[in-house]
């Protein structure tokens, strides 16, 4: 039922679209993204019950009165014009480094409210199947503190909260709280208002042997105001310099043998 609502959304609204949400990726070694990096394959602190239950959900503050900082904390942000990429083009990830994936409000009305954000994946770019990289998207579960809200729904299971380790990934905020087009940075849903308009949503690594990828969107859905374009980046893993060596020589030997 939730699906069918929002494509009636998407159809409802197709014709007054004015806005774009993108999906873009930084590297690690850029500097932008959790305050602790070594979080950031945790998804959530919490247990999430299939009946919609929450337990420890602590992941910005880390007790009740706000505190003890959490593990799931805003560091930086990337600028506001921080490139896309395209498959041309790539956002690049050096070797050592993971990348944060962020959404960003482009044009958006005040206030317009994503509750629905359909598989998300990381694809290699020219394919349609989800490629075989680590993913993590991020609960923001702070029912459990002064907060008490969350960014998404759904179950979530310790200790390797497989629900939040999709690829392609699901989000849903039916009581949840969702991403909200704010001027007011929102820390605790890892959201930054101004100019910025973005928020982290999670973290993708990848073997760094030169695949470009791309992150695909399938579908967005508004609560409120008119369904967006979406517009998808592209990123590239690199290789150590002598891993380039190994595979020109590796792409050069049939050629020797052929001749």
């Amino acid at each position: 039922m939730k699906k069918a609502l929002c494509v009636v959304a998407v159809l409802a609204f197709a014709t007054v679209a004015s806005g774009t949400v993108r999906i873009f990726v930084t590297s690690s070694g850029a500097l932008y993204g959790l305050e602790n990096p070594a979080n950031a394959f945790i998804p959530t602190v919490s247990t999430v019950f299939a009946n919609g239950v929450n337990v420890n959900g602590f992941d910005y503050w880390a007790d009740y009165d706000g505190t003890l900082p959490g593990p799931i904390r805003p560091g930086s942000y990337p600028p506001a014009n921080a490139p896309t990429g395209t498959a041309a083009s790539p956002v690049e990830i050096q070797p050592g480094d993971f990348a944060y994936v962020w959404l960003q409000f482009q044009s958006e009305p005040a206030g317009a409210k994503i509750n629905w954000l359909s598989n998300i994946t990381v694809r290699e770019y020219g394919m349609t199947v989800p490629a075989a990289v680590t993913t993590n998207w991020y609960l923001c579960n702070n029912t459990s503190n002064v907060i008490g809200d969350k960014r998404w729904d759904g179950t979530a299971t310790p200790p390797d909260y497989p629900e939040w380790h999709g690829n392609p990934q699901i989000c849903v905020a039916i009581t949840a709280y969702g991403l909200k087009n704010l001027f007011a940075d929102l820390p605790w849903n890892l959201w930054k208002g101004g100019p910025a308009r973005m928020a982290l949503l999670g973290a993708v690594q990848a073997p760094a042997d030169g695949t470009t990828y791309e992150l695909h969107l399938q579908e967005i859905c508004y609560f409120n105001g008119p369904t967006p374009s979406v517009t998808t980046g592209f990123f590239q893993f690199v290789p150590e310099p002598a891993s380039w060596l190994l595979l020109a020589l590796a792409a050069a030997l049939p050629r020797r043998r052929g001749g």
